[in-house]
């Protein structure tokens, strides 16, 4: 049986804490353990209690913090943002460029519930459960030798310039190396957490923290080599918002 999602919900309705906490309450997903009427509430004893996910509205009309000014904050934190909102398109993707992994639109049904807790539990556990080896041997043309590589240390991969078949990566120490005769879907297969964006480029989860239309944008600190933002093409935009947003 697997783990459940801690989840916590922060919303000024009354409403909204009963019709979630209804619809959850047999849920094998996820369950809820703290309720919160305002951000600043859950803001102040965010370090002594433990969850994984928040379901956050977006206006509060009875504090000065707002679900936006918090969410930068909870996904610092390694928490899943489920946004609740009115059912705006323009809403909706500007709460997913803050970085929340689904946005549900008032009123709530049980269906779009769980399909935003399937995502966050498959954010929170599933990409980091599904690795089927920590460590590979890779060719590599700096060393003209095998080595091993951590794969969860891969964050960004591109097809070499002036041979197709290799690829450079770069490694969450900053470490740059050309692995030989390596395919993007062996890399695709051997970890989880890459996801390809474009013909020439994969990307470690790790480093996503934002999609707004097809613009990737990567989180602060990352190693040199890798730009700010990414292009997101058509063509795989499927998947990786299946395993993303």
């Amino acid at each position: 049986m697997k783990r459940k999602l801690k989840c916590v919900i922060v919303d000024d309705d009354p409403e909204a804490h009963q019709i979630i906490l209804q619809q959850l309450k047999n849920s094998l997903t996820g369950e809820i353990t703290h309720s919160f009427y305002r951000p600043s509430d859950l803001v102040g004893i965010i370090s002594e209690i433990d969850f994984d996910a928040v379901f956050l509205d977006i206006v509060f009309t009875n504090d000065t913090l707002q679900g936006f000014d918090i969410a930068s904050r909870l996904i610092a934190q390694n928490k899943v943002v489920i946004f609740i909102s009115g059912n705006n398109q323009f809403i909706i993707e500007a709460c997913k460029y803050v970085g929340a992994i689904d946005v549900v639109p008032k009123p709530n049904t049980k269906e779009k519930l769980n399909d935003a807790l399937e995502k966050a539990w498959k954010v929170k556990f599933s990409i980091i459960e599904s690795d089927k080896k920590e460590h590979e041997l890779f060719f590599v043309a700096e060393r003209k030798e095998q080595i091993s590589l951590l794969l969860s240390d891969i964050l960004y991969v591109k097809t070499a310039i002036g041979d197709h078949r290799n690829k450079e990566v770069i490694l969450k120490g900053g470490e740059k190396f050309t692995l030989m005769d390596c395919t993007f879907g062996n890399l695709l297969q051997m970890s989880s957490k890459l996801v390809r964006i474009n013909t020439s480029e994969l990307v470690s989860y790790d480093i996503v923290n934002s999609l707004f239309h097809d613009t990737i944008n990567v989180k602060p600190n990352v190693p040199q080599g890798i730009a700010k933002t990414l292009t997101l093409s058509k063509t795989y935009r499927k998947a990786f918002k299946t395993n993303i947003v």
